[in-house]
This record gives C-alpha cells, structure tokens and sequence, in this order.
C-alpha cells in the first residue's frame, strides 16, 4: 500500500463542523463517527494517534465522507467511517466502519490497522 485514505463520518464545511464539534462535546458516547471519537480530543489530535501515523511508512490522507464520494464516486462496505489503502491496483477498504467502532480506544485501532500495514508492506 502506498497510501492509507481515513474517511470520516462527517461533510465539510463550517456548519458541519460546529454541529459535530458540539456533537461530540455534549454526547460523546453515541458520536457518529468512531474514528473521529477516538482519535481527537475536543480540540486536538491525539498524541498517540499522531505518533503512529508520523511512524508509517505510507502516506496518510484523511477525507471527509462527502469528499471521498466526490473523488472516488463510491460508498464504502457498511457505510463510513472507513479505511482504505491504495496501491498500482487501485483502491481497497481494508477497515469498515464496524471494524473501526469496535475500537474503543485509539490503540485497539492502531492495533487494527498495524497488521494491515505490515502484510502488505513485505
């Protein structure tokens, strides 16, 4: 994989992000986007999320749901969020958005995405 794509259960825009900004502020529990949930603090990434991704070998890109149908033109196998990895054979999701919300932590999903990356980069 050359490039690992993060998806999140959210559009762009200003709008958008002050509904999920408070969302997520006022009730975190049932936030609709586990990945978002688990890697970012109120304001912030978290550091350990960021270290992780500082210490992959591919390139990370990370897209909003309503840019990801715009670029790609697809919807991804259970809905969003989702990850996908990208090689010279295109596009594949390698994370559904069931996989992603059964992390409940930010390091049950680096150890999600950690084996994904080291089968593929042998």
């Amino acid at each position: 994989m050359n490039t690992l794509i993060f998806v999140y259960n959210a559009d762009t825009g200003l709008g958008d992000g002050v509904v999920h900004f408070f969302y997520k502020l006022l009730r975190p529990k049932s936030y609709p986007c586990g990945l978002c949930a688990i890697t970012f603090d109120t304001f912030s990434m978290k550091q350990a999320w960021k270290k992780f991704l500082f210490s992959l070998p591919q390139e990370c890109r990370f897209l909003h749901r309503d840019e990801f149908l715009l670029h790609y033109g697809l919807a991804p196998t259970g809905g969003f969020p989702a990850v996908f990895g990208v090689d010279n054979h295109g596009l594949t999701q390698v994370l559904t958005s069931e996989e992603i919300d059964s992390a409940k932590t930010c390091k049950e999903l680096i150890s999600l995405i950690s084996p994904l990356i080291d089968a593929r980069t042998t």
